[in-house]
């Protein structure tokens, strides 16, 4: 009998969805659990990674999950040719740990950022979305993929879709390496098949509709919409038992050339921030209660054995209009304060930011014009609150990192492992 291990992290939450899919396709699961030993690991013919809310989404979907040591074995027997399938918060880790795209050494591919619905230039939604979708797939790579070799071409499925931070984000020259090597094994469509980057076919943004992408030699797949709820999407998870029973002319090498990612980003930069007019207000937002994203980065950084200390804080910057004058501009920046947009007073208060002492504080903004959060409080400060005074709206996640012994180079490590932020989807700098 062919077994799967279905991984859990704490938050998962679609392990027995995901069992049933396996044992439809005639395969045995088992549940495997995080602080399991890992050794048990190398038994199973092939894994997969749930839905669900890993740490709680902490810093971001998936990054403290793909720092675990346990995607360092599954590194290792996805490298023998083993299938590795992560669904939604599953393809989150994937990606995050690098085994999507899957370059050597596994440094970061691609990113999945928050979801955007913009229709007509107006912002339909920015958060989770929960609805049924159809994607469109495999194209070329039917023989290539572990999860699509049962699929015959243009296969259109119907499947739910549930997620918050499932928009591929990935720079132009990388995706046409993806395309080259067709490791986009699904993208959003209507129920015809049809493709179009606007809401409500594509439901999050990703760039070129991507759903699902895989590995160079498509053993490891990152999809976001959940075959793992409908039997309409049985095909991936028998695709997977066929690719298992087929162990002939499996590749000996699972990596991409390292030619292929020389340069993939840049490293934090200190650069000032864009001065967009003349009234200008920062207002940064502090946790009453305990900043558990906080206490986890710092978990993670410290079990990696980088002695910092961690702390994050929210910043707003608040730019006028060209017209506005300073007491108006005032008076608006206290309305905006009083609407609850900016902040919830029954767990948050604003604080003034100090420089630490002995540490350095990174501040985590959106890509350029990928600020959808600002752009949502924005509008609805005009809309619903009457507060026009305003041109533009940036939120950045401000993170400072102090090392214990004051060593400055443990802040550049903390900062190399890339848990603060995702460079094809984010901008970092020292503030």
């Amino acid at each position: 009998m062919i077994r799967i291990a279905i991984l859990e992290f704490p938050g998962t939450n679609c392990e027995q969805e995901t069992a049933r899919a396996v044992r439809l396709a005639g395969m045995e699961p088992a549940y495997i659990r995080w602080n399991t030993a890992y050794d048990e690991l190398s038994a199973f013919d092939g894994y997969v990674i749930p839905g669900g809310f890993s740490y709680e989404d902490r810093s971001r979907s998936g990054v403290i999950a793909a720092l675990d040591p346990m995607l360092d074995v599954l590194k290792q027997e996805s490298e023998k040719g083993k299938p590795v399938l992560g669904i939604c918060n599953g393809a989150q880790i994937l990606v995050e740990s690098g085994m999507v795209p899957g370059f050597k050494g596994y440094p970061v591919g691609a990113a999945l950022s928050h979801n955007k619905r913009v229709v007509r230039q107006k912002i339909i939604g920015t958060g989770f979305y929960n609805s049924w979708i159809h994607v469109v797939g495999p194209g070329n790579q039917v023989a290539a993929s572990a999860f699509t070799c049962s699929l015959l071409p243009d296969t259109i499925l119907h499947m739910p879709a549930a997620h918050a931070e499932g928009r591929f984000v990935i720079p132009e020259h990388l995706l046409d390496t993806y395309r080259k090597h067709d490791m986009i094994a699904f993208r959003y469509c209507d129920a015809c098949g049809a493709l179009e980057e606007s809401f409500p076919t594509n439901p999050n943004g990703s760039v070129d509709n991507i759903a699902a992408l895989t590995n160079f030699h498509g053993n490891v797949m990152a999809i976001m919409p959940h075959p793992e709820r409908t039997e309409t999407a049985l095909g991936l998870f028998i695709s997977m038992k066929a690719y298992i029973l087929n162990t002939k002319d499996r590749p000996t090498s699972y990596f991409m050339s390292e030619m292929e990612h020389t340069e993939l980003f840049d490293e934090v930069q200190n650069t000032p921030a864009q001065i967009k007019g003349n009234l200008v207000k920062t207002i940064t937002i502090a946790t009453i209660i305990t900043d558990n994203s906080a206490v986890s980065v710092e978990r993670e950084l410290r079990r990696r054995g980088l002695s910092v200390s961690v702390s994050r804080t929210i910043r707003w910057t608040i730019f006028a209009k060209e017209s506005c004058e300073p007491g108006a501009f005032d008076k608006a920046i206290e309305q905006a304060c009083a609407s609850g947009m900016l902040f919830n007073p029954n767990k948050e208060y604003i604080i003034e930011l100090k420089n630490p002492v002995q540490g350095k504080t990174i501040a985590v903004f959106p890509n350029q014009g990928d600020d959808f959060v600002g752009r949502h409080v924005l509008q609805t400060l005009d809309k619903s609150f009457g507060v026009t005074e305003f041109k533009e709206i940036e939120q950045a996640v401000l993170w400072t990192i102090t090392p214990d012994n004051g060593d400055p180079n443990l802040i550049d490590q903390a900062v190399s492992t890339h848990i603060f932020s995702n460079p094809f989807s984010q901008r970092s700098m020292y503030v």
